[in-house]
């Protein structure tokens, strides 16, 4: 249990929760281990977990014209498939462990049971989420606004 708490806390998702209600996370999330290449979700799958990686590292990747384009590395203390919690859309990008990993996966369905039951560590989650998001929307607007600025339109 103290590796889970250990893990669960150093998130940007978890980091402003108080150790007790960590303690409640860290009851609903379950402990799974991936080989190098093993892939742990596909882009369009349902997204029913969200991901904490214990140790190792994870490669996201998206398919773009029938070729795979790697998005992002993830490593120990990074959460994804977060974005499951908000939305009941089809997962957004592949991701594989790249080297062996150990992941702390919790269903979406038991942490809304969570919020439910314990509403005061809804809000420290979902003020830590919406930073996160509008920061990749901050980064999405700059980088829409640089290929505009490229191909010459305004």
């Amino acid at each position: 249990m103290k590796d889970k708490l250990a893990a669960i806390s150093k998130t940007f998702l978890f980091k402003d929760t108080p150790e007790d209600k960590l303690e409640l996370v860290a009851e609903i999330a379950e402990e799974k281990f991936y080989h190098s290449g093993d892939t742990i979700f596909r882009e369009g799958d349902f997204g029913g977990e969200l991901f904490i990686i214990v140790s190792g590292s994870v490669k996201v990747g998206k398919t773009v014209k029938d070729e795979r384009q790697e998005l992002a590395r993830l490593e120990s203390g990074e959460v994804f498939g977060e974005i499951s919690i908000v939305d009941e859309m089809p997962r957004s990008a592949t991701v594989q462990a790249n080297e062996p990993t150990t992941l702390l996966a919790i269903k979406v369905e038991d942490l809304e049971c969570l919020f439910v039951d314990q509403p005061e560590l809804t809000a420290p989650v979902f003020r830590a989420f919406s930073k996160v998001l509008a920061a990749r929307l901050r980064e999405t607007t700059k980088d829409a606004t640089f290929l505009r600025e490229l191909v010459g339109k305004k």
